[in-house]
């Protein structure tokens, strides 16, 4: 999944692209409750082992503590989370493999965006 991260303070924002038919594993949050809300395509999670089919419009609720997997179906899907603060070691995986790496080690960070990135406003000029 690429997982952008728009806001990050008490509360969170983050816009998630899922390519068709990508899976993002099994894993829960001791603190962060999270919602996400579909803006493109579908997505199927699996949320305490049930299945949630959602399209463009639905939001689903996850609290702290409940087990959620997903996947982009056909067309893949854009979807936002809003959530609780998010939290670099507060996400728990099944896999026990992805539970050893550092958070490094499990994401790529992007920077330097040049002309498209957007300057951070609390810096003077």
């Amino acid at each position: 999944a690429y997982l952008f991260n728009i806001i990050n303070r008490k509360y969170c924002k983050k816009i998630i692209l899922m390519l068709p038919e990508q899976k993002h594993p099994a894993q829960y949050h001791k603190i962060k409750d999270e919602s996400f809300h579909i803006l493109y395509g579908n997505l199927t999670c699996k949320l305490d082992n049930k299945i949630y089919k959602l399209t463009k419009g639905d939001i689903l609720h996850i609290r702290a503590g409940q087990w959620h997997e997903f996947v982009g179906k056909i067309k893949g899907c854009i979807f936002e989370e809003v959530s609780s603060e998010s939290l670099k070691n507060d996400s728990f995986y099944k896999d026990t493999k992805i539970n050893k790496l550092k958070n490094y080690e499990r994401k790529t960070f992007v920077s330097g965006w040049g002309r498209y990135e957007l300057p951070n406003p609390l810096v003077k000029f």
